[in-house]
């Protein structure tokens, strides 16, 4: 899943060969452990037409991503690498939040 923005209410994508899909099922809501009140994110859950959107959009991905050479995967691979590692603090910080701050809480701690 794609983030939109950091720290804030956050609205999650499943992107897939440059598509952005939102789910059109049921708003979940994310919420910081430590402060209930914080919500970390709202979640559109997918609905079984957007899985089969999903599922078709992978379909054809993969038929098109198959017919590139070695080489150029490759290429497309070490790039993705690259932004992972351009953005870990920001990842990181995206995947412990919620650990984070559920630990700050039981030790009586503001977030």
């Amino acid at each position: 899943m794609r983030f939109v923005k950091i720290m804030t209410t956050i609205m999650t994508f499943q992107e897939l060969a440059d598509t952005w899909i939102l789910g059109h099922g049921e708003e979940i809501l994310d919420l910081n452990p430590a402060n209930p009140n914080h919500v970390l994110a709202r979640i559109k859950l997918f609905t079984p037409e957007d899985v089969s959107t999903a599922l078709d959009i992978a379909e054809r991905s993969f038929q098109s991503w198959s017919k590139l050479p070695a080489p150029k995967r490759g290429e497309i691979l070490l790039r993705a690498g690259e932004l992972i590692e351009k953005d870990a603090e920001k990842l990181a910080l995206l995947i412990t939040l919620p650990e984070s701050t559920a630990a700050a809480a039981d030790a009586g701690a503001a977030p």
